[in-house]
């Protein structure tokens, strides 16, 4: 393309092809996020020459040396989840999806309203993501009310009624409920009598 300084900022992602000597095929995708402010930067690059400091007039690509995600001919692997979520488009599949499961995650979990997330998960792709990894837990239906609302308010969940029929989370509070549903939100006290709350980014179960 001559024109593609003009059309920078059209670039979202770019790739590379590789072929392996049994003729196998994968594709390194990396979001063009460091490409497209380098393209932008002309005439305001240097490089360095016999001890001289010359402007670069010239465009100026800027190839990282990694990538957010490598696609095989049968697994797809991902380096920076989010890089890939935006080259992929996946925000509008999850959001898709996640619509589709609060009404399993609401027969399943009874004690809880979810009508309130429906607004949220085209504008909060975290809160897509959590319902859909809620709703895909096999022990749903044996959740303890009791003991989910211990949790809840030790992370400082409040709910904005009664419980007739249902608890419904105050806004602020959403995110946070939703962690303690998936596992992702825990109490210590390990160095203090208080409670201190804690949010874990990733979870693993140990066998002991």
């Amino acid at each position: 393309m001559g024109n593609l300084i003009d059309h920078a900022n059209n670039v979202d992602y770019y790739f590379v092809i590789f072929h392996d000597s049994h003729k196998r095929k994968s594709i390194g995708l990396r979001r063009a996020a460091q490409l497209k402010a380098t393209l932008k930067a002309r005439n305001r690059l240097m490089q360095l020459i016999d001890d001289t400091m010359i402007l670069i007039e010239h465009p100026v690509f800027r190839l990282d040396n990694s990538f957010d995600g490598l696609v095989c001919e049968n697994n797809i692997y991902f380096a920076n989840f989010l890089g890939m979520e935006y080259i992929a488009n996946i925000t509008d599949k999850v959001a898709k999806a996640a619509k589709q499961k609060i009404p399993i995650i609401s027969e399943k979990v009874s004690f809880l309203d979810f009508s309130g997330f429906v607004d949220d998960i085209e504008k909060h792709p975290r809160t897509a993501r959590l319902l859909v990894a809620i709703s895909n837990r096999q022990n749903l239906d044996k959740y303890d009310q009791a003991e989910i609302l211990r949790q809840a308010a030790a992370q400082g969940v409040g709910f904005t009624n009664e419980g007739e029929p249902r608890l419904k989370c105050r806004v602020v509070d959403k995110h946070k409920l939703l962690e303690v549903l998936d596992d992702r939100r825990w109490i210590s006290r390990n160095a203090t009598d208080a409670a201190i709350p804690y949010r874990a980014s990733s979870r693993q179960k140990t066998k002991q």
